[in-house]
């Protein structure tokens, strides 16, 4: 009971996204195998896991699968532990997307009305840089996407904000 409380605690601390799913001692006191489910969406994450495991101490042998997002490994419970793996495979699949730039039109009245948009654009996570134009009533964004998307944006900027081109819609 106590090992299985500290194995819950320990995923509760290390563990955002991902899920175990099997876990268990095999025949041999040096090995032990755990499955994951993880939050790879793509070959470039299950890429990233696999190198990261093939470095790592006490693996002994796993496989990863995209459509699933499993990862099931094998390792030497005497090198590494199941808190590691997860460690292993967090630094694997954190892939960064690059940033992107959405045009919003919106309807503020004046500078005033601008520089309370931009002030709530400054301290919104993942904004990187953004524009506004009283005249067009435009305000261009390049933000994380992996931070913060559209909706979000569209929610700080205000509810009478739009993309761009999607008004008419």
């Amino acid at each position: 009971m106590k090992k299985q409380f500290f194995l819950t605690l320990m995923l509760s601390v290390f563990c955002l996204s991902l899920t175990i799913v099997s876990y268990g001692q095999t025949a041999s006191k040096n090995e032990a195998e755990v499955t994951f489910v993880t939050a790879m969406t793509c070959n470039g994450c299950k890429k990233g896991v696999e190198t990261k495991l093939s470095e790592a101490t006490g693996v002994i042998e796993f496989t990863a699968d995209v459509p699933t997002k499993e990862v099931w490994v094998k390792y030497d419970p005497q090198k590494t532990n199941v808190a590691k793996l997860i460690e292993v495979i967090n630094k694997g699949a954190v892939v960064k997307a690059p940033p992107a730039e959405v045009t919003f039109t919106a309807s503020f009245c004046c500078g005033s009305c601008l520089k309370k948009i931009d002030a709530k654009l400054a301290e919104a996570k993942g904004v990187l840089e953004f524009k506004g134009n009283v005249e067009t009533k435009e305000i261009w964004v390049k933000y994380e996407p992996q931070k913060i998307d559209v909706a979000q944006l569209i929610e700080t900027i205000g509810s009478s904000a739009a993309v761009k081109g999607e008004t008419d819609k």
